[in-house]
């Protein structure tokens, strides 16, 4: 995947607005780009080369239980 940026201002950028639409519909595009950065940082931290590797491992889990939250919730609107 290519980044504008550095994983860590990416994650920060979707963490954001997935709790700022928390309640709020979404496009499936948004929703696969969250997950797409999400999936990225994981690959990342598998490699276990990088740099702040503790405040990606805590953006990556807090965007993830944003998506999972999502996911579970069947009232959650979508586009």
């Amino acid at each position: 995947m290519k980044l504008d940026g550095s994983i860590v201002s990416n994650l920060q950028a979707a963490l954001a607005s997935a709790r700022r639409f928390r309640d709020k519909p979404v496009y499936p595009d948004t929703l696969n780009h969250w997950r797409n950065v999400l999936s990225h940082a994981h690959y990342l931290l598998g490699k276990g080369q990088i740099g702040e590797i503790n405040a990606i491992r805590n953006l990556s889990s807090a965007l993830g239980a944003e998506l999972e939250q999502r996911k579970l919730d069947p009232d959650k609107p979508h586009l």
